[in-house]
């Protein structure tokens, strides 16, 4: 027969067992496997939204347009690129480029040979008027009829008289004299006027080569190789030539006939490069550095009170706003840091425990919809920072069409209390 146990009092209140504390139903839900990862979803939300909205920096607090109650003045130096003032070195040194022209000297090199060639018809006994139609047309080719110096005649009694001796033409004494005049201007080149105006290159001094390329171009006076100028200076250069070599008095007349002829045939040997030259004007400008201003805290005013802040006043405290950013201490950017991961641990909450009590709490339970509310939320806030500069100004777009959308998708309260946190919070990171 069974033994009879009776439990004592003892042995029914040891067995006794009290229900688990709201607290410990609590943690037992937020650690089961699909709580970690909402919980783990909205850390790394939290995350998104720190770095999108840049919480650790203080909201820029001006916008185009606003008029502030007093003067602003710098809070720290800063240098800032004056585009003016580096517009207008550029415009300078583009000025100054010495600009390219290719010399194709042949054609003065072979006045001298063409000058002799219509000079040695003339040397015979034959009185003037009895030239041949060829002889007179060489000898009008060198003595004009406009010439008021000497008439024609006179022209050819020097000539015979300088050349009585043929050889005088033909030994050399014709050839380095006339050579003398003309070699440096064919090493120079001529030109009627230069192709390029005054915004484009130097008006004083050029570059010149022949063949070889512009590697070996020369550096030459503009006056030193522009006809007019050219022609002022033969008359004396020819004289000084023709006196060294010849003892004649003839040797004055002829002078005057060859130093006309070379000026009125004198070819035109220099021709613009205007590739090479737009080049040097570009590497001219690429080698001006940014031309800056300081402005120095409490003293340089940066907008003045009263008046709208319009776009040069915006970039001047847009860039005292980034070099005072830039000189925070790390404690200021850890404390501001702290504040806005504070607000959004607050609005979480705020936002959560209204979801949970008073709305439908399968919202924060299925992951799909959370997925879609938080990622509705991080691209709002994201197109919120990109679209609020000047002049786009347009952060209240996005705004707008997350705040239809969560309704359509989450309902009028919901819509509501998140869209506003989203206010709030591109409104104190973004101003």
């Amino acid at each position: 027969m069974a033994a009879n146990h009776k439990r004592t009092r003892l042995d029914r209140v040891s067995k006794l067992q009290l229900e688990p504390s709201a607290v410990s139903r609590w943690l037992r839900q937020a650690f089961n496997g699909v709580t970690a990862l909402h919980v783990i979803l909205a850390i790394v939300v939290g995350a998104l939204l720190i770095v999108t909205l840049r919480g650790w920096r203080p909201a820029f607090p001006y916008r185009s347009g606003q008029v502030p109650d007093r003067d602003i003045v710098a809070r720290v130096q800063f240098e800032m690129v004056d585009d003016g003032q580096t517009a207008q070195i550029k415009k300078q040194r583009r000025r100054g480029v010495l600009c390219y022209y290719e010399n194709r000297p042949l054609a003065i090199r072979q006045l001298g040979s063409t000058l002799k060639n219509k000079i040695s018809p003339l040397l015979d006994e034959a009185p003037f008027e009895e030239l041949t139609p060829a002889q007179l047309t060489s000898l009008q080719s060198l003595v004009p009829e406009t010439s008021s110096t000497y008439t024609p005649s006179e022209a050819l009694e020097a000539l015979r008289t300088l050349f009585l001796d043929r050889g005088k033409l033909d030994n050399g004494k014709f050839d380095d004299a006339v050579k003398s005049v003309l070699d440096p201007i064919a090493e120079r080149g001529v030109l009627k006027a230069l192709a390029h105006d005054s915004e484009e290159g130097s008006q004083r001094q050029i570059r010149i080569f022949e063949g070889s390329g512009p590697e070996d171009a020369t550096v030459v006076g503009v006056s030193d190789v522009r006809h007019s100028e050219i022609a002022d200076r033969l008359p004396g250069e020819v004289a000084g030539q023709f006196q060294q070599r010849f003892e004649s008095p003839a040797s004055v007349v002829v002078a005057r006939i060859v130093s006309n002829y070379f000026a009125n045939q004198l070819p035109v040997t220099l021709s613009y490069q205007k590739d090479l030259s737009e080049e040097a004007r570009r590497e001219a400008e690429e080698s001006v550095e940014d031309a800056k201003v300081t402005y120095v805290p409490t003293v340089s005013k940066l907008a003045e009170a009263g008046v709208p802040i319009q776009s040069e006043e915006l970039r001047r405290l847009r860039a005292e706003y980034e070099q005072w950013v830039s000189q925070l201490s790390w404690g200021e950017t850890l404390f501001r840091l702290a504040a806005f991961t504070g607000m959004i641990a607050a609005m979480y909450l705020l936002c959560g425990m209204y979801i949970y009590y008073q709305y439908d709490r399968q919202l924060l339970s299925n992951t799909s919809q959370l997925v879609r509310l938080f990622g509705l939320v991080v691209v709002t806030c994201a197109i919120c920072r990109y679209s609020s500069p000047d002049p786009l100004r347009a952060e209240v777009v996005p705004l707008t069409i997350c705040a239809i959308t969560m309704t359509i998708t989450f309902g009028r309260p919901v819509a509501l209390l998140v869209s506003a946190c989203i206010a709030l919070a591109v409104t104190l990171s973004l101003g």
